[in-house]
């Protein structure tokens, strides 16, 4: 048998039998050879998980997208040489449910970013618990309040399980109810032909999902993170994904129903469906590549660090110590003097304004702690447990996971420790208090320090324009004393707060408490928040840009 003129007589993508012809064994090896390459950059990113590159985007949310995509990718490759096996009841539910959920969980993906720096700006501006718990009531109102109170990511993912269900139940009625995909049975339409199949109303829905959250949503994440300019290339990766999906469905449309002899020509070789192939490997490529790259970029940094951390800054003033710029010793100096040029780079560049407020918020516990043993020799018991309740919030605002709304990343060990020193208080933030700083959060009675009958500080405007000023009250949004929102955990439970006990101090409860975590972040913000701070503003400057980097150090209202 002359195998070569069999393959050559094929028409090829007719809708008959397989093809095996090079173009079929050129789609089967790129499938396999792109699978291997996604799966060796996914495996790269599970070893690399820890790394706040990697973190921040979720390495779980990042594989489920990618992957989603990938099995649509593979079959795309697969159409030609199947040819006829790839029969169109397959293709409508792929492209009915598997294509529009793979786009949907990408660009929940996407929105990410855009909720993740939502999250910074407001604990950077005061806001550290998270969302309040929810009282659902039924009927359409309350529906409407409890998806109001969710995050943008939360509402994306609510957004795209009503979406799944909606199109699974018309996915499952217009796939039985018509006999373009069954001869034997169905309420209207009539059986055709194999390339008849893939056009009519039964595809409409699909393209309306696939249209919703390329076309619609995607260009709505772009005008959200427009102003979002951070140093780990996460707003240009989703705007290359965003942008890179958007041609697909129109081509699709247009291959499929479009008639003519250059269309069928391009139809028997490469099948309509192939239009989605750019713009998932462009989706696939910058999920994967972009965050190798921000982990590669900060390595080279701190490569550059280690040669320069033992020299010394040129840059000082005649008579001054040089001061070298790639020392601990300098970052301690930018936390004790000036954090707010730092604090503001961490929540709008870096993504760890968590960091820099624990480190702030402990070096301030521990300055007010030693304020008050310098008029004494052992501090009182009402002191004594003012100071474990100032610690306490601490923990529940930035450590503990469950209550932080941003919660710093610290080892095990010492995470233990310091949920074991606060195991017997409960965290209970007072609705009433304002993150924005306002007089509100003086307004409530003191719940659980009735003996410290405090005067409560005047009301001042939330919107306060002088730098220095929010950098003073961001501790105090940390912890708006006398409302302190610990109580001791036996009063929960036993629904008694208004008429709370003291808590109970532990007899390990010392100034050094939060020693380790502190260290353990000091390190972090310094490998990694500093390396790039640094590489950005220790090269000469003109002066328009340091004044214009000076400014930019403002909280925005």
């Amino acid at each position: 048998m002359d195998t070569g003129r069999y393959l050559s007589s094929r028409a090829g993508h007719d809708f008959e039998e397989p093809n095996f012809d090079g173009l079929a064994i050129f789609y089967i090896a790129a499938a396999i050879i792109y699978t291997i390459i996604v799966l060796a950059g996914l495996t790269a990113l599970f070893i690399l998980r820890n790394t706040h590159a990697i973190r921040i985007r979720n390495f779980t949310v990042v594989c489920a997208s990618v992957l989603s995509l990938h099995v649509y990718l593979v079959l795309i490759l697969l159409v030609y040489p199947l040819n006829g096996l790839f029969k169109c009841g397959c293709e409508f539910w792929i492209m009915s449910i598997l294509l529009p959920l793979g786009i949907a969980l990408f660009q929940a993906s996407n929105v990410r970013l855009y909720s993740y720096a939502k999250d910074q700006k407001s604990i950077a501006e005061g806001e550290f618990r998270r969302s309040r718990k929810f009282h659902f009531k039924f009927g359409l109102s309350g529906l409407y309040e409890w998806f109001k109170h969710l995050s943008a990511e939360t509402k994306t993912y609510v957004a795209i399980a009503v979406g799944l269900v909606v199109q699974g139940t018309l996915t499952i009625f217009l796939f039985f109810g018509s006999r373009k995909f069954h001869a034997t049975y169905g309420i209207y339409s009539s059986h055709v032909s194999a390339s008849q199949c893939r056009r009519g109303t039964e595809w409409i829905p699909s393209v309306f999902w696939q249209f919703l959250w390329a076309t619609v949503f995607g260009p709505y994440i772009l005008l959200r993170i427009r102003n979002i300019k951070d140093t780990h290339y996460w707003a240009w990766q989703t705007r290359l994904a965003i942008v890179s999906c958007l041609p697909g469905t129109p081509l699709w449309l247009i291959f499929t129903y479009a008639q003519g002899p250059f269309f069928q020509r391009v139809n028997n070789r490469f099948p309509p469906s192939g239009w989605f192939l750019p713009g998932l490997v462009a989706m696939q490529f910058v999920s994967v590549f972009f965050p190798l790259l921000d982990i590669y970029k900060l390595k080279s940094l701190e490569r550059k660090f280690g040669r320069n951390r033992d020299s010394t800054h040129k840059g000082a003033a005649e008579g001054e110590k040089p001061q070298n710029p790639y020392s601990m010793a300098t970052l301690e100096l930018q936390l004790a003097k000036n954090p707010h040029h730092l604090l503001y780079w961490a929540y709008t560049k870096e993504f760890t304004a968590e960091n820099i407020l624990f480190l702030t918020a402990v070096r301030d516990f521990k300055r007010r702690w030693e304020q008050v043993a310098k008029h004494t020799e052992n501090l009182s018991t009402v002191q004594l447990r003012e100071r474990y309740e100032e610690a306490a919030v601490i923990y529940f605002k930035l450590v503990n996971p469950v209550t932080a709304k941003m919660n710093i990343n610290v080892d095990s060990r010492t995470y233990n420790e310091l949920e074991q020193m606060f195991r017997d208080v409960e965290y209970q933030p007072d609705d009433s208090t304002s993150s924005s700083g306002s007089s509100s959060c003086y307004t409530e009675s003191n719940v659980v320090t009735p003996w410290a009958d405090l005067e409560r500080p005047a009301s001042t405007s939330s919107h306060q324009s002088d730098e220095n000023k929010l950098m003073n009250d961001h501790v105090d949004k940390l912890y708006p004393l006398p409302v302190t929102e610990i109580h001791d955990r036996s009063d929960i439970s036993e629904g008694s707060i208004h008429e709370t006990k003291e808590p109970i101090v532990p007899a390990s409860f010392t100034l050094e408490v939060f020693d380790r975590a502190y260290e353990v972040v000091k390190n972090d913000v310094y490998l990694n928040t500093w390396v790039r701070y640094e590489a950005r503003y220790s090269r000469p400057r003109s002066p328009r840009t340091a004044q214009r980097g000076h400014r930019s150090s403002t909280f925005a209202a």
